[in-house]
């Protein structure tokens, strides 16, 4: 019992250590109770349209826009964790996420669930999502992608668990007992949380770097980085850091992102409901959410583990994941019974997790870990705005035509465009990456520049560089070059 204590609490942890794990598996069972249970609202979703009595879209916009806070407060969690630890952070999002959805079963008007349900599950799912990603993100180094697949895979392991489990409950107790089960399960969160120890020594490159600023600020010939260095502490200051959309290669993979989020929850929300005019029961619907998280588990596991792969370029199996999701959503209304569903269900989920798990991984790595927490949380924030539309605006769709069909045709069409976006990286190709040696040698020049002498010009360009040099990073960062992944500061501090 002391060495739990002692681990949880006073112990100073390793990166890529054995606590490292504990603290992932925690991680992603926190990410089962709270994605899980927001992920199977589409459960919920035709008994909520009889009790209110309303219509897809207004329905449809209380579960989308849980989801959609969840991600949309991100950046502010982020700067929260600059002050506060993830375990502090993670407990306080699973009291909001109780509390809200116990209230949400006292509620007699669907109007209140926009405050119970959308706002304060939501803002709490946010809280406990955030800490999750920003402690694997501390805790790993060399296996931070293959952690955070793990992570990812919470989500839909959460989905594959509660999606059959709101039925049951659903058809066992009703709607309003079944969130209060759902609120007392949540509170397992709390233990895992006690995981969370800050106390890492981070092994990373950057680190170095940092130590070597210090050292250089005591020499008079290096007085110029002083300023530099100055800035940097007052950036820390900041609500929020716009720093990361100097980078033009982070700008063109969040609008594609964004864009797949307008669509990537739609089948979640909606697939119950759609099943209603295949004359599928409710039961039998409610397994279609299994094999979505299923195959998407499945895939972020094994995802995970290729992204660790030096040679295997990540932005082309995000793309490849896009494309599939399209496809997939494109021939969804062509399907007539059970079994077809079914098979759109585990496509769509595989390629979905394709997609997120390595959505996550270049959101946490593109910029440096000061900038981590910005990169990771605008890019949340924004895909959260396009989430909270795409639900919505299926639903006004099917509303308007009495059918589902033109409005999966619309989706689609709108996640293959998001798969085309990325073709844009061509245009922003960094001239010192013509070959792969070249890369290698033009990186690892980078970061003995960094590490031995911050203000020596390096013989590829000037410290202030800034486009080029983070277009040759972001580019190889991608390409899960060994040379540079943990060179990261190695462009933040040019």
């Amino acid at each position: 019992m002391f060495s739990m204590y002692n681990c949880c609490v006073k112990a100073r942890h390793q990166q890529d250590s054995k606590w490292s794990l504990v603290v992932c598996i925690c991680a992603t069972l926190s990410q089962v109770m709270v994605l899980g249970i927001m992920r199977s609202f589409g459960v919920l979703f035709p008994v909520l349209m009889a009790k209110f009595e309303t219509n897809r879209e207004k329905t449809a916009w209380v579960g989308s826009l849980c989801l959609s806070l969840a991600l949309f407060a991100a950046p502010f969690v982020g700067r929260l964790s600059d002050k506060f630890s993830c375990r502090c952070l993670i407990m306080t999002g699973a009291l909001l996420f109780v509390t809200g959805l116990i209230a949400t079963s006292f509620v007699n008007n669907i109007a209140i669930m926009f405050i119970t349900y959308s706002i304060l599950t939501g803002l709490g799912a946010c809280f406990c999502r955030t800490s999750c990603f920003l402690i694997v993100a501390k805790y790993f180094n060399k296996k931070r992608s293959f952690a955070t697949g793990i992570l990812t895979m919470g989500a839909s392991l959460g989905m594959f668990v509660w999606g059959p489990i709101t039925q049951v409950l659903l058809d066992s107790f009703g709607w309003r007992n079944t969130y209060r089960v759902m609120a007392a399960s949540c509170t397992l969160i709390f233990i895992c949380a006690m995981t969370f120890n800050p106390n890492v020594e981070e092994n990373d490159w950057e680190a170095a770097g940092k130590q070597k600023i210090g050292e250089s600020n005591d020499n008079n010939e290096e007085k110029d980085y002083c300023g530099n260095d100055f800035e940097a502490r007052s950036e820390e200051m900041k609500i929020l850091d716009f720093s990361v959309w100097q980078i033009p290669q982070y700008c063109i993979l969040v609008s594609s992102f964004t864009l797949m989020f307008l669509c990537r929850f739609v089948p979640m929300v909606h697939l119950a409901k759609y099943s209603e005019e295949l004359n599928i029961s409710p039961h039998q619907a409610s397994f279609f959410y299994m094999f979505l998280g299923i195959s998407s588990g499945t895939s972020a596991f094994l995802i995970g583990r290729l992204c660790d792969v030096k040679w295997i370029n990540i932005r082309y199996v995000n793309q490849l994941g896009i494309l599939v999701s399209g496809i997939s959503t494109l021939l969804l209304p062509l399907a007539k019974n059970y079994l077809f569903v079914a098979f759109y269900a585990v496509v769509f989920g595989f390629s979905d997790g394709a997609f997120i798990t390595t959505q996550n991984v270049i959101l946490l790595n593109i910029v440096g870990p000061k900038r981590r927490a910005a990169a990771f949380g605008f890019g949340c924030m924004l895909c959260s705005l396009a989430l909270a539309a795409g639900p919505p605006l299926t639903g006004f769709i099917a509303d308007q035509l009495a059918s589902y069909k033109f409005a999966f045709y619309t989706i689609g069409s709108l996640i293959l465009l998001s798969a085309a976006i990325q073709m844009l990286l061509i245009c922003f190709e960094s001239p010192f990456n013509k070959t792969k040696g070249d890369s290698d040698a033009a990186v690892t020049v980078k970061v003995v520049t960094v590490s031995e002498n911050i203000c020596t010009e390096s013989q590829h360009g000037k410290p202030d560089d800034k486009e080029l040099l983070g277009g040759l990073y972001v580019k190889s960062l991608l390409k899960k070059n060994s040379n540079i992944s943990a060179s990261v500061e190695s462009v933040q501090l040019l």
